[in-house]
């Protein structure tokens, strides 16, 4: 199977990412998207982003199946604005493959941030299995918590995201087969990570990758940031190809696996 993970920077790129997306769409089992938002208005808002990117992707995607899960309600995207439309994370299974035990949760708690002014950012997870005789896959999409003061370093809420998950994949018994990708939003340094790598394979280490990030992301130099997105996969999953793939269609890179 061929799966792409990518962040979209909310469709600022609109037709180049949709461009790529349908160029891909032959050749690829399952897309999983970050920072998509749901609105019913085909508009661009203040910020570049495109309200109603998941109906967008949709009419290109129509052979997929789209399955979605909504950020926490009330949680900030942006500094300066509470969000006009939903936004979360989106997977497209391409048809006929089955799917099941489709579902998601939140990531951070306020609680054990209170020193935070405002609301953070994204933690959301997205799950589902595949379903592929005679074994099951668990796919997980996440959009990693995001805290305004703490960065992408360690804090309480980048430790209880990472144990949510991994405790979720622990508890995935019919399924030995786990893949987890997304945008983290953590340094490969950071302490978290670890929790990740103790029942899950990071490929970006193995692959030695530099980057996943693009020069549309302006702070990249300024706060050695190269590294947002991961792909986990358990022991088991047999990779026949990882990489990040060249196409800039977002501030992120799209990263490609080939597995079964």
């Amino acid at each position: 199977m061929k799966l792409i993970s990518l962040n979209t920077w909310g469709g600022r790129l609109l037709n180049p990412l949709l461009q790529f997306i349908e160029s891909k769409s032959a050749d690829t089992d399952i897309f999983c998207f970050q920072e998509i938002f749901m609105g019913d208005k085909a508009e661009t808002d203040s910020h570049g982003v495109r309200l109603n990117l998941l109906n967008e992707i949709s009419h290109v995607l129509k052979n997929f199946q789209p399955i979605f899960h909504q950020a926490p309600k009330g949680s900030l995207y942006f500094l300066d604005s509470k969000l006009p439309v939903p936004y979360g994370v989106a997977a497209f299974i391409k048809k006929p493959i089955q799917t099941e035990k489709i579902g998601g949760f939140p990531t951070w708690e306020k609680s054990l941030i209170p020193e935070e002014e405002i609301e953070p950012s994204n933690g959301n997870f997205l799950h589902f299995d595949i379903k592929t005789p005679p074994e099951n896959i668990t796919l997980g999409n996440l959009h990693g918590f995001l805290t305004f003061k703490s960065g992408k370093g360690n804090n309480p809420t980048t430790f209880y995201q990472a144990q949510k998950v991994s405790d979720f994949f622990e508890s995935c018994r019919e399924s030995t087969k786990h893949i987890l990708v997304g945008d983290f939003n953590l340094h490969p340094q950071a302490e978290s990570i670890k929790i990740f790598e103790k029942s899950l394979r990071n490929l970006i280490k193995e692959y030695n990758i530099p980057t996943t990030r693009n020069s549309n992301y302006k702070d990249m130099e300024r706060y050695e940031d190269y590294i947002a997105d991961y792909c986990f996969v358990s022991s088991d999953v047999k990779v026949e190809s990882f990489k990040v793939l060249p196409d800039i269609v977002s501030d992120h890179q799209p990263l490609y696996l080939e597995f079964y």
